[in-house]
């Protein structure tokens, strides 16, 4: 790689990783000390999104730059088995246009769960998680940062304070 594109990307994965740590750190503090749903959102999403900047740039989608992702893997000591790597948490919020239409028409009914913060059963509708998963778009538990988005379960950590990404 050529090193003044090495350069570049060294210094946007050094504050991708700072936005990614910032975030994370404006998520305890928002737990913490407002409890503001809109502003733990707000954190939950930048953090997402620097996770999803540094993801593509060691997993690039377009194969032509293919070798720059190998490349700064390689460099950076990052496995393959990376959390990182998968693109299904970064997706549901780039297309998030698109998984709000489909969800929404999905329903078979008007019970929309969306923004909560807690344990997803205790806002379960019918007390029926299995059943009900489907009403949530987005739910995050604060005691293991699991991300509950459409359904799906994301970001699941034993260690909220070293969370990494699904």
């Amino acid at each position: 790689m050529d090193r003044f594109l090495e350069e570049r990307f060294d210094e946007e994965l050094k504050i991708q990783c700072q936005f990614s740590a910032f975030a994370l750190e404006d998520i305890h503090v928002a737990l913490g000390a407002s409890g503001n749903v809109d502003r733990i959102w707000f954190a939950l999403q930048n953090f997402l999104n620097s996770a999803a900047n540094i993801s593509k740039m060691l997993w690039p989608v377009k194969s032509e730059y293919s070798e720059r992702g190998e490349f700064l893997r390689k460099k950076y000591e990052i496995s393959e088995k990376s959390s990182l790597k998968s693109r299904r948490v970064r997706n549901c919020f780039e297309h998030f246009d698109e998984h709000l239409h489909d969800w929404v028409i999905s329903l078979d009914n008007n019970s929309v769960i969306d923004r909560n913060i807690g344990p997803a059963r205790m806002w379960c509708p019918t007390g029926n998680y299995e059943n009900d998963k489907k009403y949530f778009l987005r739910n995050f538990d604060q005691s293991n940062f699991e991300l509950l988005f459409r359904g799906e379960e994301f970001l699941r950590s034993s260690n909220p304070r070293n969370t990494g990404v699904s």
